[in-house]
């Protein structure tokens, strides 16, 4: 009878991400100072004073043509509530390790789980609609955190 070899079980992933406690005093800090700056309140007033453009219509030999409305830019950053900082902290973590990753042999080799972690975290709390426009900005932009910073401005 032949023997059975069973192969070793991959290792669990943490429920915390390495040096998660700092990124998030950090977060803490970032969002409080900007909440409080006089470029947000300044941004809020500007923000308010823009007018918007009302649909228009305009008769053609071949039909009428509408315009959309457009709406002012929102130049005041997004809220972040415990689920957006959970991603930021998670694509935070994903661009620290591209860069351990440029350490020769044992970068390559630290920084892959850490990837892989972060990004699952990451997918795991982004919305179905977040993570579409998450996806498209991930590829167009140099760094994970610049993506999720772009996704929050976009879907309200």
């Amino acid at each position: 009878m032949p023997r059975t070899i069973r192969p070793p079980r991959p290792p669990a992933l943490p429920d915390t991400l390495p040096g998660e406690d700092r990124l998030d005093a950090a977060l803490d800090r970032l969002a409080s100072r900007l909440e409080n700056s006089a470029l947000v309140r300044r941004a809020k007033e500007i923000e308010d004073r823009l007018p918007s453009i009302e649909s228009v219509e305009f008769p053609t030999p071949l039909g009428t043509i509408k315009t959309p409305a457009l709406e002012p830019p929102t130049l005041v950053p997004p809220q972040i509530d415990e689920r957006r900082r959970e991603v930021l902290k998670a694509a935070a973590l994903d661009d620290l390790a591209g860069l351990i990753a440029f350490i020769p042999v044992v970068g390559d080799i630290i920084s892959d789980p850490i990837e892989d972690t972060a990004m699952a975290k990451l997918h795991d709390t982004l919305t179905p609609q977040e993570t579409i426009v998450f996806q498209n900005a991930d590829k167009a932009l140099p760094l994970t955190l610049l993506g999720a910073l772009y996704t929050f401005s976009k879907v309200k």
